[in-house]
């Protein structure tokens, strides 16, 4: 959904389902979401809002898409803010691939690496493991979002796939 969003020049603005529906609507309302694309299991949230699954999913043969502006908002990712309103963080094309490039060459990542992507797509340690993936072609290991939360899984993931990159809070560090 994400590359899908970000190659029709639009702006990503990824909100957690299981939050509550209140923040939920101040992100909507905040953000001024057109549309939301969502699973079965979450709500819609706007009257423009696609559901999307695997007997859905469409890809326009011969797409033209316009050349996006470096400068102009990739995504925009809410905080909690220090009143405890959600507080957007927008952050251009431009800036977030510039960090990526940067870490990739301090760290050398290469499409001999694999990348572990446990990070929720609200945070934005998940900018670094989908677009680094594709920037170094890299692989992206994404696990199933029912198990995503379980250590013992993110070993089995890292044995299987010879995961070489792990990037994480010191929190899930500690855990892992």
């Amino acid at each position: 959904s994400v590359i899908a969003i970000l190659s029709l020049g639009a702006v990503y603005v990824p909100i957690d389902a299981s939050q509550p529906n209140q923040r939920i609507q101040q992100i909507v309302d905040q953000a001024k979401i057109k549309c939301n694309i969502y699973d079965e299991k979450d709500n819609k949230i706007t009257d423009n809002d696609i559901f999307v699954n695997s007997d859905n999913i469409f890809c326009k043969e011969n797409a033209v898409y316009q050349k996006i502006d470096p400068d102009a908002t990739a995504y925009c990712i809410f905080t909690s803010g220090s009143t405890g309103i959600p507080k957007g963080v927008e952050m251009s094309h431009a800036s977030a691939m510039n960090t990526i490039m940067d870490i990739c060459k301090k760290f050398k990542v290469s499409e001999n690496d694999s990348i572990l992507g446990i990070s929720n797509l609200c945070f934005d340690l998940s900018v670094f493991d989908i677009f680094a993936s594709f920037y170094a072609n890299a692989t992206l290991i994404l696990p199933l979002e029912g198990k995503k939360h379980e250590v013992s899984y993110w070993k089995e993931l890292c044995e299987k796939y010879h995961v070489t990159i792990y990037n994480m809070v010191p929190a899930q560090i500690e855990m892992f």
